[in-house]
């Protein structure tokens, strides 16, 4: 069996009428895309493949990982670097968007604006991840100010795990 119609045998009962036949649900929804994907039903009306949150998130993190490096190589990052950089008498150097000091490049990170994991905590779908990392909402710091966001973002996200605010 190709694995739809395992799903199909798996979910069968809980579809609403348009889709409870196998010719139906393969017709409209057609081979299943990848294996962590399931059946969304939209107003009992349409149906789409979906794919799971990711619970396993070492899975997640390494392909965030993976992401991030190819992402330097993207034009966003080469135009984010370009956009800060500025030739001095001493070289070129990159403005941080935050304090607003120059420094050498081996001195400057990218950074997300909109962080990569979301601050309430909540897991991430695949494309999520892709969508949040390949990006062109990104800005150059310096490394002290890059590692003072991180870090207030990341006591946020600790307290969102331990309840202490709420999720956005």
């Amino acid at each position: 069996f190709p694995s739809h119609d395992r799903h199909w045998q798996r979910i069968r009962n809980t579809l609403p009428d348009f889709i409870k036949e196998f010719s139906d649900f393969k017709r409209i929804l057609g081979e299943k895309p990848y294996s962590r994907a399931e059946v969304i039903i939209e107003n009992n009306l349409t149906a789409r493949w979906s794919p799971l949150i990711a619970t396993d998130e070492r899975e997640n993190n390494l392909i965030a990982t993976s992401l991030r490096q190819a992402f330097r190589y993207s034009d966003f990052y080469k135009n984010a670097l370009a956009k800060a950089k500025i030739e001095t008498k001493n070289g070129t150097r990159y403005r941080c968007a935050i304090c607003n000091e120059l420094f050498k490049l081996s001195q400057v990170q990218v950074d997300h604006i909109d962080p990569v994991a979301p601050l309430d905590g909540s897991p991430l779908l695949r494309e999520q991840i892709i969508e949040r990392i390949w990006t062109d909402k990104i800005q150059v710091l310096d490394k002290i100010c890059h590692s003072k966001k991180s870090t207030s973002e990341n006591k946020l996200r600790k307290k969102a795990k331990n309840g202490k605010i709420k999720k956005i």
